[in-house]
């Protein structure tokens, strides 16, 4: 049995963004920010889609990540990445979602034996809000980290 901990609403954190940005460099550098924080493990887990069409004056490009990290083999840290950018010169606007929860069970959990079961029913279970902290903080993290990449003093 599987159970979402929301650390996010899960209509996800937003944040806007309209200027001058170079979309390649911020895409490469939140990916090498992911991979450093231990989210991804090889590149085909990261994009989960990808989209791009024509604009009149310009174009239209939406991404969308879903990065996990085990924890143990009773909690997963999961987060969905989702951006929209309009690419109009001069400036370009980039809005994204950051969405995140703690994962706790597993498909295989009824699978498993009994005294496992219970030490997780017992002590990996309490220690859900501690971990739920722990991604709020990594969230926060990645969401401050894509505004120092895009230069943001102030946002919408």
């Amino acid at each position: 049995m599987i159970e979402r901990h929301y650390v996010t609403p899960p209509s996800g954190l937003r944040m806007k963004y309209k200027a001058q940005f170079d979309l390649g460099e911020f895409y490469k550098a939140m990916k090498l920010f992911i991979e450093d924080q231990g989210f991804l493990k090889d590149e085909q887990t990261l994009e989960k889609e990808y989209g791009e069409r024509a604009i009149p004056g310009g174009k239209q490009i939406e991404f969308a990540w879903a990065v996990q990290k085990k924890e143990n083999e009773y909690i997963t840290y999961k987060v969905e990445i989702a951006a929209r950018t309009l690419v109009i010169e001069p400036n370009n606007d980039i809005d994204m979602k950051f969405i995140a929860w703690v994962e706790s069970g597993g498909e295989d959990f009824d699978k498993l034996g009994f005294f496992t079961r219970l030490y997780h029913i017992m002590i990996q279970k309490p220690r859900i809000p501690a971990h739920q902290t722990e991604l709020y903080k990594k969230v926060y993290k990645f969401q401050n980290e894509a505004k120092k990449i895009l230069g943001v003093m102030d946002y919408k």
